[in-house]
């Protein structure tokens, strides 16, 4: 019986009934079996939802590094589309996270001006996270005495960095 459409009544079409008898209705959910829809290409919110107005559910998520320009779009998914399947089945869906990001290995900011490393961040494509003051007599005015990530440690493009700078007052 097709999705939305009665598939049982009681009593039966025809019967004659009393005034204010309840008449009981089962509505169908459609067929058993459904063909898997094409999700590749989708982003995975629409996917999701072809998959519910389906009668399939999102089974294994896996993402990938697929250089694609949309980030969370479907690459692939198993079982293929057209395949039949019983309604509720898992659909494996393999997701690109786009461009894999660009790893460098944290620049040594402590004991350089605020304004020169400002600068060096941008070309590797570094954020600037929280900057912090403080005073310290022993040390030079105006200087990073601190930075987070340390020098040396991976980072990668699109990551905040942070520091302390010396302040005189």
């Amino acid at each position: 019986v097709p999705k939305n459409h009665v598939a049982y009544q009681e009593p039966r079409a025809g019967a004659e009934v009393k005034k204010d008898r309840d008449i009981r209705i089962v509505v169908s959910k459609g067929p058993r079996t459904v063909p898997v829809p094409e999700l590749v290409g989708f982003d995975i919110r629409e996917a999701t939802i072809i998959m519910e107005d389906n009668g399939l559910i999102p089974g294994h998520l896996t993402e990938v590094y697929g250089g694609g320009e949309v980030t969370g779009a479907i690459l692939s998914q198993v079982p293929a589309p057209g395949n039949v399947v019983q309604r509720g089945a898992a659909v494996d869906l393999l997701i690109d996270l786009g461009h894999r990001p660009v790893e460098y290995s944290m620049l040594k900011l402590e004991g350089l001006f605020p304004e020169d490393v400002i600068p060096q961040l941008d070309r590797y494509q570094l954020g600037i996270g929280r900057i912090r003051y403080v005073q310290r007599d022993d040390l030079p005015q105006r200087v990073i005495i601190e930075q987070d990530p340390v020098a040396g440690y991976p980072v990668v493009s699109g990551s905040p960095v942070s520091f302390t700078v010396h302040r005189a007052e």
